[in-house]
Parts: C-alpha cells; structure tokens; sequence
C-alpha cells in the first residue's frame, strides 16, 4: 500500500498524467483501462438506458438543439478477477440513436446492453474533447481522470461521453510493480471484451 509520502504522491501523479497521455489516443476507452490494468474488464449497466434531454453543454458537441431527445447509459467497468470485485471506470454515454442507423432490434441493445457503446456498435471512432484532473483526494473511490470524449460514425457525432478514472486503478498499478511499463499494444489492436 502506498504510505503518500512525497515520493509516492509525486510517482502517482506521474502514473495518472501517464494514464492520461494514453486516455487521448482514439483507442477504445475500455481497452486502455483493461491494459492499463493487466486483466479483462467487464460493463455492468448501473441504470436502465433512458431517454433525456441533450442539456447546453452538450448540444454543440452532438450538434443537434438543447432538448433533443438522447439515450443515456450509465455503465462501470469492473472485473472480478481475484476476490472481489475491482470498480476501475464508469462510462456515461448521451447517445443520439437517429445517427447510428440501427434495426429496431439493435436499438434494443444498445438501450439493454452492458457494454460501453463502442462494443455494442461496431465503426466508432473515439475522439476525446478533454481531460481533466479533478480530485484532491487520493482514495480508491475518487475520481483521478475525467475525459470528455465523442463517438464519431463516419465522422459525425453520434454520442457525447463522461470517461472516468478512479484513483484505485492506478493505485493498483503502483501497488503491482510488475506492471509499471508503458502500454505497448498498438492503438487499434483489440483485447477480449
């Protein structure tokens, strides 16, 4: 365990700035987080999808007018690997279903899906907005990143998304020294889902 001298905290701001070089390649999202990690991770939808309306923010992100009707999805990444279950991320995706074309079946899969978007539908591109560091606390449950990022079909905006990092993953990176290289896969290699 960490004991958060100066050493330490200065070696986990460096693995989370680490972790967040990595966050703004176009990689999919949960395939960085299951690297970084060392071990698969799995979605667990926190909520039911829901239809809500797209707010100010980010309206000019999707491109569409405030209040157009938008899927959300609340999904964590977690793994239950060794012990108990390990929370590393959460995903929170506004998903405008008009853009992504789907059958009336696919559209029920996205909405009852587990997994982030980019596993349900295939031919997204992710693009990240901007990442932010927003905790002063250091504690297994707190957030170290937080990313805004876009999925993109062909180009066009089809789903605005709050990416977000708990400190425990990257405290467990450090607490497992065997892990403490880079992430070497290419950008566009898959891992299993």
């Amino acid at each position: 365990m960490l004991d958060h001298s100066t050493g330490d905290e200065k070696n986990l701001a460096d693995r989370r700035d680490q972790l967040a070089r990595l966050l703004r390649l176009d990689t999919q999202f949960s395939e960085i987080i299951a690297t970084w990690a060392g071990f698969g991770m799995q979605g667990e939808q926190t909520a039911p999808a829901r239809s809500v309306q797209v707010e100010e923010d980010q309206a000019p992100l999707l491109g569409v007018p405030v209040a157009t009707s938008v899927v959300r999805r609340d999904v964590h990444l977690v793994s239950r690997v060794a012990g108990p279950e390990f929370l590393a991320a959460a995903v929170t995706e506004f998903v405008y279903e008009p853009r992504l074309g789907l059958r009336l079946d696919q559209r029920r899969a996205v909405r009852a899906g587990s997994a982030p978007l980019e596993h349900v539908v295939n031919q997204l591109r992710r693009n990240v907005c901007y990442i932010t560091t927003p905790a002063t606390q250091q504690g297994p449950d707190d957030v170290a990143l937080r990313a805004t990022t876009l999925l993109l079909r062909a180009g066009t905006p089809v789903a605005v998304v709050t990416e977000v990092v708990y400190w425990r993953l990257i405290t467990h990176r450090m607490d497992h020294a065997a892990s403490t290289t880079a992430v070497s896969r290419p950008p566009h290699s898959r891992s299993a889902w």
